[in-house]
């Protein structure tokens, strides 16, 4: 697993950038970094936390051990991969646009909820919020209040890449030992995903208890970014390759 880094160049320096800002904002690593933790999570663009550049820093922070080596043990197992068969100039290009599709659907997303609860789509930092009962008012900040970290959009997109690519490998999840070809198993999780995600969001409307804390939308995302890119490479292979 770990002999082909020395090819895959921007997975070894993705692997040593995440795990490096974990145990900076996580373990307290370097305490004079840790106030720059609000300043690269994504936040919803009315909120006041909000800055531009959190649509790039939100992919090199992660919640919890298990949420990193999830996603690093996917991008190392499938970016390296996908890296040596683009290149890793290309690889590069693809795991920043999947990223950052699943920041604009996942904000989108939020919008779409905040049109919902308030019925207006005047921008709340226009001062709209003090307009609405005290209740709406709560939902508004509890939605506003949303913030997303990880790697997981990018890496649902190289993912999804791979799945096309090689649709047939067989893959093994943790907790099930039996192969299941990738384009069985990576469609479960793009299901699985539009589900959860429509349970989140009837949830932030007020219509549901369903509520994961997990960033859904961001994963089908990176999904949808990701394949429209690989497919505009893949239907342009003279101009590309």
């Amino acid at each position: 697993m770990f002999q082909n880094l020395y090819r895959t160049p921007a997975v070894k320096y993705l692997l040593i950038i995440n795990v490096f800002l974990f145990l900076v904002f996580n373990f307290n690593f370097i305490p004079q970094l840790a106030n720059l933790y609000p300043a690269m999570t994504l936040y919803y663009i009315d909120n006041p936390y909000f800055r531009f550049w959190q649509f790039i820093t939100h992919m090199f922070l992660h919640g919890s051990v298990a949420h990193i080596f999830l996603n690093m043990f996917a991008l190392l197992q499938f970016g390296s991969v996908m890296e040596q068969y683009w290149g890793t100039k290309r690889f590069l290009l693809f795991y920043f646009v999947a990223g950052l599709g699943g920041a604009i659907l996942y904000s989108l997303n939020l919008g779409a909820i905040l049109n919902f609860i308030t019925h207006s789509f005047t921008p709340l930092s226009d001062g709209i919020i003090e307009k609405f009962p005290e209740l709406v008012q709560n939902d508004i900040i509890r939605v506003l209040s949303s913030r997303a970290v990880g790697a997981s959009a990018a890496i649902m997109g190289v993912v999804v890449a791979f799945a096309y690519l090689q649709p047939n490998t067989k893959l093994m999840l943790m907790f099930i030992p039996v192969p299941i070809k990738a384009k069985y198993l990576i469609g479960a999780v793009i299901v699985w995903d539009i589900v959860a995600g429509v349970l989140n969001t009837l949830s932030l409307m007020g219509k549901g208890d369903f509520n994961d804390g997990i960033a859904h939308f961001a994963h089908i995302g990176g999904a949808l970014f990701g394949m429209a890119l690989f497919m505009y490479w893949q239907n342009n292979r003279k101009y590309f390759y």
